[in-house]
Formats: C-alpha cells, structure tokens, sequence
C-alpha cells in the first residue's frame, strides 16, 4: 500500500529522505494517513529537496576551498622543482618553477590547476544562478589559480570568462563560426609560437613529449590503438607522463575509449542545455597543458550542473 501510494504520488518525498527523516524524529507511522498528517507529503517538496541539496553543494564548496588552501600553503612553504625540470635550466628569470613542485596533491602544479580551475568555474556559474555575490570564494579560488605559475592556467581565465559572459550568450551558429575562426587562427599561428617558446623548459618537455608520441604510433599494434594500454601505464612507454589530456587517454584508453570520453562529454553539453560548457570550456584549455586521468571535481560539477539544468528546465532561473 505504501509504495502504491508513492507511486500515486508526485509530491511525496523520495523514499530515502523521508526514512532518514522518521529515523531522525523518532516517530512509528502506522498508517498512510499518519505519513500524509506528519507533512511528509507537502506541496513544497521540491523546494526543500533543492534547499537541502544546495547546502550540501556549499559544503562541497567550502571543504574544496579548504583543501586547495592547504595545499598551496604546504607548496609555498616547501619550495621543490617539479620532477622533469633541470635546475640549471630553469635559472633566476623562472625562479616560480621552485613554487610548481612538491605539493599535496600532485608533483606539479598544472594537475592542480585543472582542479582548482573547475572549482571556481563552477562558484562563478553557482554565484549566477542562485544571484548570489560570493565574492570572497571567488577571489579566493582566483589567488589559488594565480598561485599554481601555470600559464596554461592563466590563460585558461580570461577565456573561460570570455565564453561565460560573452561567448556563451550568442546563438550557436556564431559559436560554431568562432570555434572555427579560432581554430584555423591557432593553426596559424602555432609553428611561430612554437619557434619562440621552445627554450622555455615547460614547452620543450612538452614538445619531447609529443615527439615521442608521434614515434610511438608510427610503430603501434591495432589492439593498443584500439583499446589502450591502460591507464597510468603510458609513464613506461614514454620518458614522462604525457602533458595532455587528449593524448593521455588516447594512448591509454585508445582510440575508442578517447570516442567514449568524448560522447561522454557531448552528452553532458546535451542534458545541460549548454550550461556544461560554462566549467568545460577552461577546463579543456587547461588540459591542453597538462592531465590527470582522476578529476572527481569535474563528474561532480557536471552531475551538479546537469541536475540543476533539468530541474530549471522551464523555469527563467538559468544562465543563457
């Protein structure tokens, strides 16, 4: 009878908010008439799911914020180079590859960053949605980024800001034009960026790192192109862990899990409406950079976003 009558019912609360809610007050409901006088069944059930459910994303918030305090604290107080990186190479004009290293979470800080830039993309779209300030967590979460000295990073900023106050808000046809005006621009410009950047010991190990890529497929099996080599195990074929997302799981993951990964994050641009794009969009310049296969920041957010999306599907508290 009971599960006839949630069934029945589109205004009841789901089965395990309200078992948690009689397990806490201490009450025995005998009858469906009980459960229905106890204000389980209310009219506002949405709204106090939501209400719930956006207490636990503060404290999502919050204990990220923490978290990456705490680590930027520990690297800036024990200076190391990142593993790679010649101390004679780097010299006293790139005297922040000291701040790069030994961290908490990674040997790195661009991994890091990719973390760190999810976040605050995501308090941005939050802080928008609810139309709410959020200024100090912003600020905060910016002087982290800004603290990584990743220039992927920094880069990552202006544009993701780009796309969610400007870019984001026009029609998609101007958004595929641009996406490929940008494209054949970057194109353009890469063999002369390259040129200069190449005594920079970040883009060289970059370079080397591609180099080796592009031998390593000259000379591949098809069960490897296809399905990987599995992950983490591309740091025993090539000399150091491969500075790109994309490329990282193309050789561990293969060809058809890269395809996976992909429809994976077409579909959350999908079920979104787009508003995926406002986290993805800084993220992906980021990984261009630099990779970690683990991000549970980024499948969190985007369920978050995704949630929030559908919920608001026909209502005008959303981002457009």
């Amino acid at each position: 009878k009971l599960w006839n009558f949630i069934i029945e019912n589109d205004k009841i609360l789901p089965v395990y908010i309200y078992t948690e809610l009689i397990n806490k007050i201490k009450i025995n409901f005998s009858t469906i008439e009980d459960i229905k006088l106890s204000v389980i069944v209310r009219e506002d059930n949405d709204e106090y799911i939501n209400d719930y459910i956006d207490n636990l994303i503060n404290k999502f918030i919050y204990i990220s914020l923490g978290v990456f305090i705490i680590e930027c604290l520990w690297r800036m107080s024990h200076p190391s180079l990142p593993k790679g990186v010649d101390e004679v190479v780097v010299g006293a004009d790139r005297w922040f590859y000291l701040f790069k290293g030994g961290g908490l979470m990674y040997s790195e800080t661009n991994g890091l960053a990719i973390h760190i830039i999810i976040v605050y993309f995501f308090v941005v779209w939050w802080s928008l949605l609810h139309k709410k300030n959020m200024l100090i967590e912003k600020s905060c979460l910016l002087v982290l980024i800004i603290l990584t000295f990743s220039r992927a990073a920094l880069i990552s900023i202006p544009l993701g800001w780009l796309y969610m106050y400007c870019i984001g808000r026009m029609s998609k046809k101007i958004q595929i034009f641009l996406f490929f005006l940008v494209l054949v621009i970057t194109i353009a410009v890469m063999p002369t960026l390259i040129s200069n950047l190449e005594s920079d010991p970040s883009t060289a190990m970059k370079l080397s790192v591609f180099a080796e890529i592009l031998e390593y497929y000259k000379h591949i099996d098809l069960l490897p192109f296809l399905y990987g080599i599995g992950n983490y195990n591309s740091m025993n074929v090539f000399s150091i862990y491969a500075h790109n997302y994309l490329l990282v799981f193309l050789v561990e993951m293969g060809f058809l899990g890269l395809l996976l990964l992909l429809f994976q994050f077409l579909f959350f641009i999908k079920v979104s409406r787009g508003q995926f794009l406002f986290v993805f969009v800084p993220f992906f310049v980021q990984v261009m950079s630099s990779t970690t296969i683990f991000i549970p920041h980024l499948y969190i957010i985007a369920a978050i976003i995704v949630y929030y999306s559908t919920y608001y599907e026909k209502d005008k508290n959303i981002i457009s």
